[in-house]
């Protein structure tokens, strides 16, 4: 449970981040803090990990105050989190999951053409890398675990995408954003690799809140990231992260998300 404190303005806003950042943003992420603490009139942190559940459980501990995650562990925890803001990509507070292969695979067209191979996913709570693929084989009866020779945790969906560039793995399902990052960025990697398909739009991984921190703290950080296009310095730190802003937006965004999850595990949506 999360436990119940106020937010001293004094104390630092401690930003969790997770894998939806690739490796090669991580210099985006000082320029971000120093432009977010400036804003706040408070400092802001960032604590990196791993996994999302890893995020998700500083949230729960109040090890941290905010973070951006994905939509899959927003809906498993949205009881005890509050949705801030979502992302704007290509206009849209939306992204979608991408199956990709190697260049030189000219016979996969679809995830039936993978069974008993190797696939990459970058983390067991993200929605496109496990959730979805789990769905379309949902559909057909299948489960991720007889379906495929083996899933490979790599951590990240930059990880993931270079694991089949290289061949190491036959596919892997990403996030469209960071595949679509990555492709200004280091072209060369995304260029060995083949979309074989793409998922209905998501909602964007939001940036979520512990229900518990100071409304007043929430309402202003909220400010100042749907404010971020409105200014200089901001609309710089949304190109670095191809996005074009923030917005206020409905937990109901992220439903399709959890009737997938409903389904899978065979819950009850509600």
């Amino acid at each position: 449970m999360i436990s119940s404190t106020t937010f001293a303005q004094t104390s630092p806003l401690r930003f969790a981040i997770t894998p939806v950042f690739m490796n090669s943003q991580a210099k985006f992420l000082q320029e971000w803090q120093s432009y977010l603490s400036q804003k706040l009139g408070t400092p802001v942190t960032f604590i990196q990990r791993n996994s999302y559940s890893e995020i998700t459980a500083l949230l729960e501990n109040n090890q941290a105050d905010v973070a951006w995650v994905c939509g899959y562990p927003y809906i498993q925890h949205k009881k005890s989190l509050t949705l801030i803001s979502s992302p704007l990509f290509k206009g849209a507070p939306l992204y979608q999951s991408y199956l990709i292969v190697p260049k030189a695979d000219k016979i996969t067209h679809s995830i039936f053409d993978l069974r008993h191979k190797l696939i990459a996913y970058s983390d067991t709570h993200s929605n496109s890398g496990n959730l979805y693929p789990k769905y379309l084989l949902w559909l057909w009866g299948e489960s991720p675990d007889h379906f495929f020779k083996k899933m490979i945790l790599t951590n990240s969906h930059e990880n993931s995408i270079k694991a089949v560039a290289v061949g190491l793995v036959n596919g892997a399902f990403v996030d469209g954003y960071v595949w679509e990052s990555l492709q200004k960025i280091q072209p060369k990697i995304t260029q060995q690799t083949r979309i074989v398909l793409k998922s209905p739009e998501f909602g964007f991984p939001p940036i979520v809140a512990r229900s518990d921190l100071s409304p007043d703290i929430k309402k202003r950080f909220k400010h100042i990231l749907l404010g971020m296009d409105k200014d200089v310095q901001g609309k710089i730190l949304l190109n670095q992260l191809l996005l074009d802003g923030f917005q206020e937006s409905s937990p109901n965004l992220y439903d399709s998300i959890q009737q997938m999850q409903s389904l899978v595990d065979g819950l009850v949506f509600k």
